[in-house]
């Protein structure tokens, strides 16, 4: 299996003082969003599906992202 999304955050003090946590409950597969992002600044558990439920659901707008196969392109490796 490999990881083809990441979930990161513009901000890790804006998830800090979330009250929400949206981006979890809205997880079709229930990733700890805001924990790892909290540790890490990101998440790219290999459950992930890439569906961006979290990033809509966010309600300070904090979350995007990342297609790591087109990142991995754009430096030559394939995929």
């Amino acid at each position: 299996n490999k990881v083809l999304f990441k979930v990161k955050a513009k901000s890790v003090e804006t998830c800090r003082t979330c009250e929400t946590r949206a981006c979890e409950s809205a997880c079709p597969v229930k990733i700890p969003i805001s924990a790892d992002i909290l540790k890490k600044g990101y998440t790219n558990r290999i459950s992930c599906v890439g569906c961006g439920d979290c990033v809509e659901s966010c309600t300070y707008n904090n979350l995007e992202i990342v297609d790591i196969t087109s990142y991995l392109g754009k430096k030559g490796v394939k995929v």
